[in-house]
This record gives structure tokens, C-alpha cells and sequence, in this order.
């Protein structure tokens, strides 16, 4: 018996008992940011607790017996049924085909893309009508395609609008690539719950680039957006580990709750959308909300950077419910209009600096012997700046330098500097929300939220150039045991 094995086994050991997963990896990317952070962050062993919750054992682990494995070679226009449980291995290069899953609810169903191209005019490549999982596994080593190059045509009674789309839960993970792309419509659409826990992706489409309508969770891989309307949206997002590089024409990514759509930018908060970064690094350039919850954003690791809006209608970060950070590094620029801070149950020190007008260029943060805490250097240009990183602390002075100008700024609680008044929702810094401090203005007098430009003209849009830079490219968590089935 032939046992095609991608991964290596790392031992999880947990205060209960300790088992053996199998890990799951990812190639390396080219990233989308230029920073230097100097400070050290601990891993939180509460977040490895966590994060067991959020995947099984065979998300991460993509090993599948070549031997029993169905392998298929598909041709122009068929359109493939899968219809038990098992795993089907599809290669080779077709057009206006498609994969169906049409399963028993309780099958779980594998589909190993092992070096396939697959063009559709009209819908899906992979539809998931009907099962309990569907793993969509890229082969070790192989790169694949998927597109739809044309506008979507009914072919039942369900909205069929993404490359793949699943009427059921998705697991993307693997050892290869998978290149995906739209003319129209969104990327990859489940209707339950979306994962991704290592390979590589690249996705170009019309409209979302990953979307789950529960949830959307994050473990591990290398995800690159490079052009979407709106990057990542579910009701819950969920970020543990993992590369994610998103270019957006709107929202970066979108938590809104399943009932609700991504056209409400929800005023005020809906009690259930949610987005969480524990881990990973993620990178965003919008033209509309860098991060937007329509309820809670909670970050207690990982390394963020939002080149947020120019135009004073949206912001590096939207949330309408509670903003909490207790770990992680974030930095956070774009129009000072609808600029957002986090809130006041924060442990972590925040700065928010509103600019008399607009800087470009690196952005250093100082402490009071001029050595550099963190440093960044955004894609275009800003207005207003937030940062956020272990080393900032109550009383102490610091001097943030952006551009061309510089601003003292001490201390007095964890939370520096307010948003506007009129921003999408009541969080940080908001009136009526309590969340963060109010009023603070830099000690160099120039803070005027939503100034424009001195021209008085809305500034261009930009091209949505990410800067350069490496990533290291993340790996999938560990984790315990899932109350998950597999």
C-alpha cells in the first residue's frame, strides 16, 4: 500500500493529554509590506488553547492513500458527479468543465487538484450541492487553475456565484498553489463554513475573494488577493495563523452578520458579527474600510498593516461594537475623517494621530531616547495614523514621525488620541460609545479631523501598489483536540 504523505507530524501537548496532528506548511510569497517591529511578542498559550476550537484534525492534515484514491481525468464540457465518500485526484487541462459534489450528508468528500487547469464561461468549476466536508487539497509541488470567464447562468435553483462554491462547509489546504480567477462574481463561497489552513492562493476576481456565510477561518497558507471588491467577508473571521495580502476596491475584510449584506455598513452594531486576529500577518490596502466589523474587533496577536482610505467616507478600521487589543503589532493609516482608535478595555497601548494634512513616507515610532519601537512604510498617502505594538506604555513619552513632521505625545492610560465624530459606528473614541479616550489632540496643536487636502480637492485613488517586502509564510497552528467532527 502506497501512503502519499504532504505534511510532517508535530506532537501538541496539552495540560490534558498529548496526541500527534499532522502539520500542515506552505511555500514561501512575496508579501506586501515594509516594516521593522522591534519588539518581542510572546505566544499566548491561551491562543493555542483557542484555536483548537477552530480546526479538526484532517483540516490540517491533507494525507490521503494514493492506492484507493479515484483518479480522474476530465474532458472538455463533462461535468463530473461525485457522489460518495472518498478521494478523487483530477489533473490534466480543460474548458467549461466542472466538478459537482452531490454526496449523502454525512460524506466527506476530497478532491486532490494535482497540476489541473479548469476554465468555465458560464459557473462554478467546483460546485459543493450536497455533503457533510468538502477538502479542496492542492497536490505537493503542483500549481493549479481555476476561472470562470464569463457571466454566471443558473443551472438549478441555488445562486451559483464563485469560482468554487459550496452549498456546504470548505477546507482549503495542501502543498501547491491554486490560482483563482473571476470575471465576474467572487472566488470561493461557502454557505456554511470556509477554511484555509496551508497552500498557497492566488485570487483575482470581480467581487469577494473568500467568503463564508458563518464563517471564514484562517490557520495557515499564503493568500494573496491581488484584486477583489471586497477581500475576506463572513459573519465571524476568524485569523490564527497564515500570510494574508488583500488589495481591495472596497472593504478589506467584512464581518456582517449572515442575515445581513455587505452593501449595510452597519451604523450600529448588529450583536454577532465578529472579527478576531490571533496570529499571522495580515496586510491591507483598501479603498474603503481597511478592517470593518459591524459588531466586535478583537486582536491579541499577529502582525497588521491596513493602508486604509484616502477619501474621508471610510476607514483604515470600522467597527461598531467593542475594539479590543491585547497583543500583536498593528499599524493602521489612511483619511483622519472616520479615523478609529481601540477601546478603553485595550492592554495594550494604542497611539492615534490625526495630521494637519497629508504625509507620505516611512512611519517611525520613538521612544523617549530615539530608538525606534516600530516602523512602517505605507503604499500611498495618509492622514491619520494608529499604532499599536507591546512597547508602548503608560506614562512614558514618545515621538511618532510621519513624513515630513513629528509629534510628542505622553502617555496618560493606554489609549492616545480619538477618531472622528461622524465614523461608521460607536466604537473607540466615538461619542456615546465609551470605548476610547476622547479629545486627545498631539502636543504640536495640529490635529483637525477630516481636513482635506489644502488643494480642497479629493485626493486620487490610488493604483493599490503594495510595498515591497518578505514574508515569511505562515504556518498552520497547533492544536489540540476539535469538539469538531473530522
Amino acid at each position: 500500500m502506497s501512503y502519499k504523505k504532504f505534511l510532517s507530524f508535530v506532537a501538541i501537548t496539552t495540560l490534558a493529554s498529548s496526541i500527534i496532528l499532522t502539520g500542515c506548511g506552505a511555500s514561501s510569497a512575496t508579501s506586501a509590506t515594509s516594516s521593522t517591529v522591534t519588539t518581542t511578542e510572546a505566544t499566548s498559550s491561551d491562543d493555542s488553547t483557542e484555536a483548537s476550537e477552530y480546526f479538526t484534525e484532517r483540516d490540517v492534515d491533507y494525507s490521503y492513500d494514493e492506492s484507493s484514491a479515484t483518479k480522474v481525468t476530465l474532458s472538455d464540457g463533462e461535468t463530473y458527479t461525485i457522489s460518495e465518500e472518498g478521494v478523487y485526484v483530477f489533473s490534466g487541462s480543460v474548458s467549461n468543465a466542472q466538478i459537482v459534489v452531490d454526496a449523502n450528508e454525512t460524506d466527506k468528500v476530497q478532491i486532490v487538484l494535482d497540476g489541473l487547469t479548469m476554465t468555465n464561461e458560464s459557473t462554478a468549476c467546483i460546485y459543493g450541492l450536497n455533503a457533510d466536508k468538502i477538502f479542496i487539497t492542492t497536490a505537493d509541488g503542483s500549481t493549479n487553475s481555476l476561472s470562470v470567464t464569463g457571466e454566471y447562468v443558473a443551472i438549478d435553483d441555488n445562486n451559483i456565484d464563485g469560482v468554487i462554491f459550496s452549498k456546504t462547509d470548505v477546507t482549503l489546504n495542501g502543498g501547491g498553489t491554486l490560482n483563482i480567477e473571476g470575471a465576474t462574481g467572487h472566488g470561493v463561497v461557502s454557505k456554511d463554513d470556509l477554511k484555509v489552513t496551508c497552500g498557497n492562493y492566488n485570487i483575482s476576481v470581480a467581487k469577494k475573494g473568500l467568503e463564508g456565510k458563518e464563517s471564514v477561518r484562517i490557520g495557515g497558507g499564503s493568500i494573496n488577493i491581488t484584486e477583489c471588491y471586497e477581500g475576506i467577508e463572513s459573519q465571524e473571521i476568524i485569523l490564527v495563523d497564515g500570510e494574508i495580502n488583500i488589495t481591495a476596491s472596497d472593504d478589506g475584510i467584512n464581518a456582517v452578520s449572515a442575515d445581513d449584506s455587505s452593501d449595510n455598513d452597519g451604523m450600529a452594531a448588529d450583536g454577532v458579527s465578529s472579527i478576531t486576529i490571533l496570529g499571522g500577518t495580515l496586510y491591507i490596502n483598501a479603498s474603503g474600510d481597511g478592517i470593518d466589523s459591524n459588531n466586535a474587533l478583537t486582536i491579541s496577536g499577529g502582525t497588521i498593516y491596513v493602508d486604509g482610505p484616502m477619501d474621508s467616507a471610510n476607514g483604515a478600521l470600522d467597527y461598531a461594537g467593542s475594539g479590543t487589543i491585547t497583543g500583536g503589532t498593528l499599524f493602521a493609516v489612511g483619511s483622519s475623517g472616520m479615523a478609529q482608535n481601540m477601546g478603553n478595555d485595550s492592554t495594550q497601548g494604542c497611539i492615534l494621530v490625526n495630521l494637519q494634512s497629508n504625509e507620505s513616507g516611512e512611519i517611525q515610532l520613538l521612544d523617549s531616547d530615539g530608538n525606534v519601537i516600530a516602523s512602517y512604510t505605507p503604499s500611498k498617502s495618509y492622514s491619520s495614523v494608529l499604532v499599536s505594538t507591546a512597547g508602548i506604555e503608560d506614562g512614558a513619552t514618545y515621538t511618532l514621525v510621519t513624513g515630513s513632521t513629528s509629534t510628542e505625545i505622553t502617555m496618560d492610560g493606554l489609549i492616545y488620541g480619538s477618531g472622528g465624530m461622524m465614523g461608521g459606528g460607536f466604537g473607540g473614541g466615538r461619542m456615546g460609545g465609551g470605548r476610547g479616550q476622547m479629545g486627545q489632540m498631539p502636543s504640536d496643536g495640529n490635529f483637525q479631523p477630516g481636513q482635506m487636502p489644502e488643494d480642497g480637492q479629493r485626493p486620487e485613488l490610488p493604483e493599490g501598489e503594495a510595498p515591497s517586502g518578505d514574508f515569511q509564510p505562515g504556518q498552520a497552528p497547533n492544536m489540540n483536540e476539535s469538539t469538531e467532527s473530522n
